[in-house]
Order: structure tokens, then C-alpha cells, then sequence
């Protein structure tokens, strides 16, 4: 024994490696075919009608922007049937901040929606004054409760329903 280890330098037996054989690609039978996930017709993973798809789309665009760092979200909400191209409305999600653009009535249904939502507060941009009908507000929350706000606003401030469509259109 040297050094306090002990070897052998007899040969060991080894096996010769088999090869595994592969087997074939799997195939759809002859006549069988596989359906796509079942979503609406125009409906895109960047699109949601139904109210638990729309609050994971949310949450999926808030965290995605933050992780990549992007330069915000925007969200767009369209009446259920897409008819009225001015019933499509945006808010925009940057650095915990919702950009919202609003008229009297949708201040005051804000107002009402910040009552449920306490942790968010109106802000003004510390760099400029707001341009008239545009209102700021601080969204430090975590991503699923920045989705529910953003998911309030376009129901309740904007009064699309719950019925509407929401898309992301920019990460």
C-alpha cells in the first residue's frame, strides 16, 4: 500500500457495449387526425376571450416584461364582436407604471376601481406633465395583481364587459 491506497493492476473484465436499437418515429394511423389546441377562430396565444385565459395572458406579458426588461407591455381590449375598430382600447404597462387614457366618465369609474385595488395610487410622471386625458398609475404589485387591475380597467373603467377581448400587442 502506498500512500494508504490500494489498488490492483490485474485486468478487469469488461463487456462489449451494445447498441441500442431505435425505434421508429410514432405515426398517426392511416386516416387518423390530430386536432389542434381548441381556441376560437383568430384566436392567437396573444389573445384571450375567455376571463381565467385573460387574466394568465396578463400575467404572462407582466412577467415576460420583466424579465426581459422590455420597454412595457401593451394591452389592447376589443368589443366581443370587433365591429366597432373605435371600441378598441389600450393600456400600457412600463416599469410598475399603467399608462391609461381616459375621458370624465372613465376618471371617475378609475376612481371607483382604485377603491377595490388599494396598492394602486394615480402618479404623475416625475419627468413632464401628463397630457390632457392621460392618467398614470403606480403599479408596485406582483404580476397576478397587476393583471387583475389591467383586467378591472378594461371591464369596469373602459366598460367593455366581461365579455371582451384582450390582446398583447407589444412585450
Amino acid at each position: 500500500m502506498a500512500g494508504g491506497y490500494a489498488f490492483s493492476l490485474a485486468p478487469v473484465p469488461c463487456r462489449r457495449a451494445t447498441v441500442a436499437r431505435r425505434s421508429p418515429p410514432l405515426r398517426p394511423r392511416a386516416g387518423r387526425v390530430f386536432a389542434a389546441p381548441s381556441r376560437p377562430s383568430g384566436v392567437t396565444r396573444f389573445e384571450a376571450t375567455d376571463p381565467a385565459e385573460r387574466l394568465g395572458l396578463a400575467v404572462d406579458a407582466v412577467t415576460a416584461h420583466r424579465a426581459r426588461s422590455s420597454d412595457g407591455v401593451r394591452f389592447e381590449g376589443r368589443t366581443p364582436d370587433g365591429s366597432d375598430e373605435r371600441a378598441v382600447t389600450t393600456v400600457e404597462y412600463t416599469d410598475r407604471l399603467l399608462r391609461l387614457e381616459l375621458d370624465e366618465e372613465g376618471r371617475e369609474r378609475l376612481d371607483e376601481c382604485l377603491g377595490a385595488f388599494p396598492v394602486f395610487k394615480l402618479k404623475q410622471p416625475e419627468t413632464r406633465k401628463a397630457d390632457p386625458g392621460v392618467v398614470f398609475v403606480s403599479a408596485i404589485a406582483d404580476a397576478k395583481h397587476a393583471a387583475e387591475f389591467v383586467d378591472a380597467v378594461f371591464r369596469e373603467v373602459y366598460a367593455l364587459g366581461d365579455e371582451y377581448e384582450l390582446r398583447v400587442v407589444r412585450v
